[in-house]
């Protein structure tokens, strides 16, 4: 029997824990039963990340997404049922697997429409009832966490399963060598510290709490600490974050916006600490990342977070917006050798167990039997 191709369709508008988890999966199917197909509806940021990862794709249908009001939702449909059809027949798609709400609404119809089967898999929060109405219409509904499948309303909680995201074991990276890498990129002396932050520039994200981190740890006498802000960013951002760090004296020649990086793993390496003050998060790739590199984490006890981290021993939790306590979690790091060595230690060992690709492979190729043999 031929492998059954399994389309995975993106907007190519942005880059993020997502897309790195689903191309994981993608690259890592077993190739005698399933064949990836990957499709960009537009270029930007994920081609080029594509590239560089030399990860072939494919043009998707020049199509309008199937979002906005009832009415729109309706002729748009109509207006894509066609060109989205001819794309599945013309790549002989036998299962679409979507990732996001445009995906999920886009090309979930034209799944049924063609009678194949389609995994929705929900990796933000989804709480509006017409995306639940839409979602028990596909063939599985998948969350990374259980702080998802706790936000979704009943019928569509009732349908999901938690399949927990794939990391791929990075290649262990000595901190001094990172360190210094770090020094290199950025201009800096070589007895410089890092505390980093790994996340595009959002609002839920918290980088101004992240910059009050910074300012308290300054205030605590680390002259030679930088901070690192790694992710891409609006300009309006952007600007916020800039005028926040100004008005700490002396902070702004240690802050340091570096946008996207790829990859990330030698930023995250030679840090001393990453500090992820997100909420809300659906689950937190940067954090098992540094987890597996052997970084320590201090983070929001929030959303996902509490899923990755047992506090005090794979890591640190603060209750969220507490810039103050999560300031004095990153001091305890920072300062005692020991704490910092037993959460570094025992993090990568049961982030690597929990979280291994094969795992997550084996979990996603039985839904992709299930819903490819008829059931549900």
């Amino acid at each position: 029997m031929n492998p059954i191709k399994v389309l995975f369709p993106y907007t190519g508008t942005s880059v993020g824990g997502s897309h790195i988890s689903s191309l994981i999966l993608a690259q890592s199917l077993p190739r005698e039963r399933y064949t990836p197909v990957v499709a960009l509806h537009e270029d930007g940021p994920l081609c080029d990340y594509l590239r560089e990862e030399g990860i072939d794709w494919i043009a998707a249908p020049a199509v309008r997404y199937i979002e906005g009001s009832t009415v729109k939702r309706g002729l748009r449909r109509l207006m894509s049922r066609a060109p989205l059809a001819g794309f599945l027949r013309t790549h002989d798609i036998g299962l679409v697997h979507t990732q996001d709400m445009r995906m999920h609404m886009t090309w979930g119809p034209a799944a049924r429409a063609m009678g194949l089967p389609h995994v929705w898999h929900q990796r933000t929060p989804a709480k509006a009832s017409k995306h639940a109405r839409a979602a028990v219409r596909a063939s599985a509904v998948i969350a990374v966490s259980d702080y998802i499948a706790r936000g979704f309303p009943a019928d569509m909680r009732a349908k999901a399963e938690v399949v927990y995201n794939p990391f791929a074991a990075p290649i262990q990276t000595d901190p001094e060598t990172a360190r210094h890498y770090i020094c290199q990129q950025l201009g800096l002396p070589v007895d410089a510290r890092f505390v980093c932050c790994v996340a595009n520039l959002a609002p839920r994200k918290r980088p101004l709490i992240f910059v009050d981190v910074a300012r308290r740890l300054k205030a605590m006498g680390h002259d030679t600490l930088h901070f690192l802000m790694i992710g891409a960013a609006s300009r309006e951002m952007t600007s916020e974050v800039v005028a926040a760090v100004r008005q700490v004296d002396g902070l702004e020649a240690h802050f340091h916006l570096t946008g996207t990086r790829h990859p990330v793993s030698p930023w995250i390496a030679g840090s001393d600490v990453l500090v992820a003050p997100a909420v809300k998060e659906a689950f937190g790739r940067t954090l098992v990342e540094a987890q597996m590199l052997g970084t320590p984490v201090v983070a929001s006890a929030d959303g996902g977070h509490t899923e990755i981290i047992e506090t005090g021993k794979t890591g640190i939790l603060v209750p969220p917006d507490d810039a103050e306590r999560m300031a004095q979690a990153v001091e305890r790091v920072l300062t005692q050798r020991q704490v910092a060595t037993s959460l570094a230690e025992e993090a990568q060992r049961a982030a690597i167990a929990r979280f291994s690709t094969e795992a997550h492979v084996a979990r996603m190729r039985a839904v992709y039997d299930r819903v490819t043999s008829g059931g549900h």
